[in-house]
């Protein structure tokens, strides 16, 4: 029962952080490329002097949601087990892109004859990606460190109970 209510907690995490870094990421797109300076970047936003709709908040809360379920099934070892990590992630990544994609293109997040935005936002996405998995890989190996290191600590003080 323990492990449900953890598994819980951590997909409302992750729902709440890819949420967040959105709307934060669509303030940076909001503040950079106004309708003057890059238009069909923003034109299914209304960003600019009209503000972000509520039903575009609504929609990447929604987004958050599928997302952060993809991760929590793919990371916290719920389905594919035997599935080395890394290929967990690619999949993951692979995941993530077409949610990304299938939300853009029903809600019109900007307009689907343009290229030049897709391009910038699978982009721009993978960059994102890489460098949230990089800072995962990082702490990943500095907790494997610490828990190394407790281990050879724990393995010596055994060794010195048994030989006393």
């Amino acid at each position: 029962m323990e492990e449900k209510k953890n598994t819980v907690g951590i997909f409302f995490h992750h729902v709440f952080v890819i949420f967040g870094m959105s709307i934060i990421g669509l303030t940076v797109n909001g503040w950079l490329y106004s309708r003057d300076f890059f238009g069909y970047f923003t034109e299914g936003f209304a960003m600019g002097r009209d503000g972000l709709p509520y039903e575009s908040i609504a929609q990447f809360l929604g987004l958050s949601v599928v997302m952060a379920l993809l991760v929590t099934l793919l990371t916290e070892d719920i389905v594919l087990k035997k599935v080395m990590l890394l290929w967990r992630i690619a999949l993951l990544l692979v995941l993530c892109i077409i949610s990304c994609i299938t939300f853009a293109a029903v809600f019109g997040w900007f307009p689907t004859d343009y290229w030049q935005p897709w391009a910038v936002f699978i982009a721009l996405f993978t960059v994102l990606f890489l460098i949230g998995f990089s800072g995962m890989y990082v702490k990943t190996k500095v907790e494997d460190k610490k828990y190394e290191e407790l281990l050879s600590d724990y393995k010596r003080k055994q060794n010195k109970e048994d030989i006393s």
